[in-house]
């Protein structure tokens, strides 16, 4: 997941380059940006309040003489010395029992990402060369090209 997470990132920028006309495309990146913030920032709050309610919880089932906040406080490095020698068995299998239950939003908020993807326009971020600038600048139907049609072909490119 930290491989597709670390591919992906980059995207949000790409976007707000390629979709929006030059004069939006700060205010694009921007608030794509800050909601890729905002989301990180609140899954992570939610993710860990199903880590802990889920430890606990397992705890209080598998090991119920053991001390929650202690283990909680301490973390997984301090299970050896907070618990007796039949204890880790349990303890272990109550941490693993809540860290796949934070793999399992993880994996559940990766696969509803890909519905933003699917929904968006198939758009080349590669740059027109100079002759696909004149063809889409050249007049599509049959009429006459106007004086601002040539004085915007000038400007584009280059000449004056």
């Amino acid at each position: 997941m930290a491989a597709g997470v670390g591919l992906g990132a980059q995207n949000v920028m790409l976007v707000g380059q390629v979709a929006v006309p030059h004069a939006d495309m700060a205010m694009a990146i921007s608030v794509m940006s800050f909601s890729q913030t905002v989301s990180s920032s609140v899954f992570l709050a939610v993710t860990q309040a199903v880590f802990q309610n889920s430890l606990e919880s397992t705890l209080r089932a598998h090991a119920p003489e053991i001390d929650l906040r202690d283990v909680i406080n301490g973390g997984v490095t301090a299970i050896r010395r907070l618990v007796t020698a039949e204890q880790p068995p349990s303890v272990l299998q109550a941490y693993n029992s809540a860290i796949m239950q934070t793999i399992d939003i993880a994996v559940a908020a990766s696969g509803l990402s890909i519905a933003g993807a699917l929904i968006m326009d198939w758009l080349s971020l590669k740059k027109k060369t100079e002759t696909e600038k004149e063809e889409s600048l050249s007049p599509t139907t049959s009429e006459t090209p106007t004086a601002n049609d040539a004085s915007a072909k000038c400007l584009t490119l280059g000449e004056s």
